[in-house]
């Protein structure tokens, strides 16, 4: 059973990181099954919270995703406390939860348990990000975009973050080396939702809007549920000064119950839209 429990495990890891929901939804099955074969397998607990955490940021934040990913989290921990994994499980529910500075010390521990985890680096990231650290946020992108080579969501993410800094100059070659990995990573997977609309905001910064246009577009057009696809097509027709476009693709992303104020009110791609009646309605509507 061991054997099985920890081939179903690998099958939910290859999953996870594709971010559609039907990959998500199977990855959750995956550790769940391997739970039941192995209860003791702290890995597959930790996996079933980042999963049903994952599900709560960017599919509809339901209370039922959020419950499973904490009850998962404080079981992997409690089973295995030195396993980074469990760690980044933890921080990952407390910074969903806004405790950002308990998250911060879950991230902690597990970088100083394996400081060449990537999940460790992307999700303290996306934590500093949503806490508004944004500098200490690049730092994170920066760090798990070392330790992990062909991932283009940190290299992009960290150039985002440069950007909003006013840090251009040192943005350009990670905006370029994201485009990089993003077209890589296509060729692997024409289908992969990130790197299309995360991509298409790197080449609409390098000035390569018709390219930026198709690839947003192809995003959508696959996955037109797909909260990545929406929000980072709003992005982009924000930046091309497209603000009814926009404005379509946010209700479409709110009416969806999406949750992540804390990003939305970060970006600067929104400030535009700040004065839109519609668009302070829809935000009223997030919690």
């Amino acid at each position: 059973t061991a054997m099985a429990a920890y081939e179903s495990y690998l099958r939910a890891r290859q999953l996870l990181p594709r971010m559609t929901r039907p990959d998500l939804v199977q990855s959750a099955a995956a550790f769940e099954d391997a739970i039941a074969l192995d209860p003791g397998y702290a890995p597959a607990w930790a996996g079933l919270a980042t999963v049903s955490a994952t599900l709560f940021e960017w599919f509809g934040s339901k209370a039922t995703d959020l419950r499973r990913a904490e009850d998962a989290s404080r079981t992997a921990l409690s089973l295995a406390p030195d396993l980074a994994e469990s760690r980044v499980a933890r921080g990952f529910v407390l910074s969903l939860h806004r405790r950002y500075g308990e998250a911060a010390e879950e991230f902690g521990r597990a970088i100083a348990l394996n400081p060449n985890l990537f999940e460790a680096h992307y999700y303290f990231a996306r934590s500093r990000f949503a806490e508004g650290r944004i500098a200490d946020a690049a730092d994170e992108f920066q760090r798990a975009s070392e330790v992990r080579r062909e991932d283009c969501q940190s290299t992009l993410l960290l150039a985002q973050s440069l950007w909003m800094m006013g840090r251009i100059e040192e943005a350009r070659p990670w905006t370029r080396e994201g485009i990089r990995r993003a077209e890589h990573a296509l060729l692997l997977n024409p289908l992969d939702v990130r790197a299309l609309s995360l991509g298409a905001l790197g080449l609409c910064a390098e000035g390569q809007v018709e390219r930026a246009r198709e690839w947003s577009r192809r995003a959508i057009e696959l996955y037109p549920d797909d909260v990545s696809a929406v929000m980072n097509g709003a992005c982009l027709m924000t930046r091309l000064g497209e603000l009814d476009e926009a404005m379509a693709l946010f209700e479409r992303l709110f009416a969806q119950g999406f949750g992540k104020r804390d990003w939305i009110e970060r970006l600067p791609d929104y400030q535009i839209l700040r004065d839109e009646p519609r668009f302070q309605a829809m935000l009223a509507r997030l919690t």
